[in-house]
């Protein structure tokens, strides 16, 4: 399946972002085990890291997938609003997970559903805990 992403750009955004957290392309590299060269490779756009390896660096980077797919000059489609239950850009949300699903192997995407089911439970066992004390 093709997908429309721009190696070149998610490249750029993964070198800035590594830069912005004053990581050398060594040190991410091995924090990532992956070789110097093969990084280069992804930051210059001629290699696409996993799914694995993004999930990785997000976690590394401490960015959104937006962020490090589409870089900064696009709007961010992470939750805004825990309080009063509004989500910015949940469309967007939505079909940026979808499409990012579409190339995830079965096990990712049972790791991904799993982690948003408990998060569900875990948020309405939070609800009612609240409700016993109040």
């Amino acid at each position: 399946m093709k997908n429309n992403y721009d190696y070149k750009k998610i490249g750029e955004n993964i070198k800035r972002l590594r830069a912005g957290k004053g990581y050398t392309q060594a040190v991410f590299a091995e924090m990532l085990e992956v070789s110097t060269g093969y990084l280069s490779e992804i930051e210059t756009g001629r290699q696409m890291p996993s799914s694995k390896k993004l999930f990785k660096m997000m976690e590394l980077l401490e960015c959104t997938p937006n962020e490090l797919i589409l870089g900064d000059d696009q709007p961010k489609i992470y939750v805004t609003s825990t309080e009063g239950n509004s989500i910015d850009n949940l469309e967007d949300t939505i079909r940026t997970v979808i499409d990012m699903m579409k190339d995830m192997s079965p096990d990712e995407k049972f790791k991904i559903f799993t982690y948003a089911r408990d998060q569900h439970y875990a948020r309405e066992y939070l609800k009612i805990k609240n409700k016993q004390k109040g």
